[in-house]
């Protein structure tokens, strides 16, 4: 469904030294403006939808990556964009890179290499997306509403500015390393029945 770039495989770079703003706007109906993408994170863009699509369930996304600095964190989110209205965040994930094999072997990366991350903790979401609009799939290493991240290898809530570290980040989709966004779709709306219960004291 997502338009795949030609080469092997996308990168970004997350400077932690770079400031971070909150949005402009932001409300309980998670319309928000979309950040510009000044080479510091990754959009990924499906085909404008040919009809309604439902979601019903959690999103799970498998990414293959590699950095070239010990740690660092991955924040992944999901929108659905719409030409005459502003993106509406469905759902997002975060996860820190030494924790990629499970929260109990926890390991700072020692090479380049491009290793697995399951991001499979995304908020459940039911939502019909509308016909003509797109799912748009960004990845990047920070977000104005979480911890900071310096990219060093120890306790990062002990890390400061003498830690700081540029990183250069690779997503990886080869045949190799098929990194992807897993969607729960509905193949139809479900129908519901509904029932009404009367509010009343509880009888004695």
């Amino acid at each position: 469904m997502f338009v795949k770039e030609a080469h092997r495989r996308s990168q970004y770079v997350y400077d932690p030294m770079t400031k971070e703003s909150a949005p402009l706007e932001f409300d309980l109906s998670a319309e928000i403006p979309l950040r510009p993408n000044n080479g510091d994170q990754l959009n990924f863009d499906s085909a404008a939808l040919k009809a309604d699509l439902v979601l019903s369930g959690q999103i799970q996304a498998e990414l293959w990556l590699s950095i070239d600095v010990p740690d660092t964190d991955f924040h992944a989110r999901v929108f659905e964009v719409c030409p005459q209205t502003k993106p509406l965040l469905l759902a997002f994930a975060i996860k820190r890179a030494r924790y990629s094999s499970g929260l109990q072997n926890q390991s700072v990366a020692t090479s380049e290499q491009p290793f697995r991350l399951a991001m499979n903790d995304f908020n459940y979401v039911s939502r019909v997306l509308s016909k003509g609009c797109k799912i748009r799939f960004v990845v990047s290493s920070s977000s104005w509403y979480h911890q900071k991240h310096y990219n060093g290898p120890g306790a990062v809530a002990y890390q400061t500015v003498k830690d700081a570290r540029a990183a250069k980040v690779t997503l990886w989709h080869d045949n190799t390393h098929a990194s992807q966004l897993r969607l729960p779709v509905l193949k139809s709306l479900p129908v519901f029945n509904t029932q009404a219960f009367p509010l009343a004291d509880a009888a004695k």
